[in-house]
Order: structure tokens, then sequence, then C-alpha cells
């Protein structure tokens, strides 16, 4: 039997392997299809391993897991230096029903048309009347975060409630919404919330520890 040593020593070519990895007792008219067999098989295998090195960096891809969670974000976009990767509002809390099947995503991108009018939602424009910001801090895990009234988060709320989402409004403390800032001080957050607010904020789909879906 050919040895790897003895393949990578001769520099046999992978057709040279299987013609002489064929047992002499097979006869010569069979030989050229049980070449292309073993060819066939060893393409298959070297594909194998090919897409087992690459799906991890498609995370959209390699994200479809049976068990993982997903929740509903209005975010500036993900941004892996801050916890939960990333600054948003958490329409819904994470769930298995949230998942991107083809319900879902089409109920989301009715609730971005209809609710948002396919227009980014902003934080220094008069697009919700009634906004009113408050920064506090009521948890050391979170530092001092802003929380806010929000007709147009209302609305999408009811409507994701109505096509099926789970945890819908879950993280928040009704009337208000919050945004974490992670800042140590008031100055800090209301620093960093000025510099969100210039910011389009969208709609995201996001699997837990995972990828994140903009809807559109």
């Amino acid at each position: 039997m050919l040895g790897r040593g003895n393949v990578m020593n001769n520099r046999q070519t992978a057709d040279d392997f299987l013609n002489k990895s064929i047992s002499p007792t097979v006869p010569a008219s069979n030989q050229p299809q049980i070449v292309r067999r073993r060819k066939w098989i060893l393409e298959l295998t070297v594909a194998g391993i090919v897409l087992g090195l690459l799906l991890p960096l498609f995370p959209a891809v390699a994200s479809q897991k049976k068990d993982a969670e997903y929740a509903v974000y209005l975010s500036p976009g993900r941004d892996s230096n801050i916890p939960w990767n990333g600054y948003h509002v958490s329409v819904t809390g994470f769930s298995k029903a949230n998942a991107p099947h083809e319900k879902n995503m089409k109920s989301m991108a009715e609730a971005w048309h209809g609710v948002f009018k396919k227009t980014p939602y902003h934080f220094s424009k008069p697009t919700d009347k009634s906004k009113k910001y408050q920064f506090r801090d009521p948890t050391p895990k979170d530092g001092w975060r802003v929380d806010f009234k929000s007709d147009a988060l209302d609305e999408l709320e009811r409507f994701l409630e109505k096509k099926g989402f789970d945890r819908v409004g879950s993280t928040r403390h009704k009337p208000y919404w919050h945004i974490s800032l992670y800042g140590k001080s008031e100055h800090d957050a209301k620093k960093k919330f000025s510099e969100l607010a210039e910011r389009e904020w969208h709609l995201w789909l996001v699997e837990k520890d995972g990828a994140w879906k903009k809807i559109k």
C-alpha cells in the first residue's frame, strides 16, 4: 500500500495515485470506471473539507442553527466593542420563536415599511413627537442609560405582537424604552447619546452571539 510519504516523495499526481492503487486483479476494461469513481470520492472529500473551513467565515449562513435565539433590535449597527455587540433598543427579547424564517422576515419588512415608512429612525429629528429623554444610572452593570417614550416604537411593539413574535417589549419598563450607554457619569452618557442621535437607526434581526440581519 502506498503511504503518504511515498506519494509526496514521488510527487505523484492524483491520477497516478488512483491508477496505481487499483488492484492488478481488476480487468483492464473496468479500470477507467474505477479511476473516475475514486476521483469523484476524492473530490467530494476535498470539497467537504474546504466547506468546513469556509463556513465559519460567513456568519449569515452559518448562523441558521436549529436552537439559536433571535431578538429584534433598533440600532445604528453592530459594534463588537460594545456589550451585546452594539448600542440598541431591544424591541423583543431573545427567543427561538423569532427565528429568520419566511413569515417572520416578511412581518418585519411590513413593519419597517408601515411603521417607519422605510425611513431610518432618528433621535435628533422630530420624527417621533413623544420622545422625552431621561438619563439615569439604574444598575452598576450597564452604567448610565437613557429612557424615553416613543409612539413609533409602541406601534411597532403592537404590530410584532399581533404577528406572533415572542417576548415583545419584555426588556422594557412601560411606558419607557431605553438605550444602555455604559457611561460612568451623566456627562459621559449625554455625550455618547448626542453622538448616537446623529446616526441612522435601523431595524435588525439579531442572533444571540451571532449575525445581525438588517431589515429592508
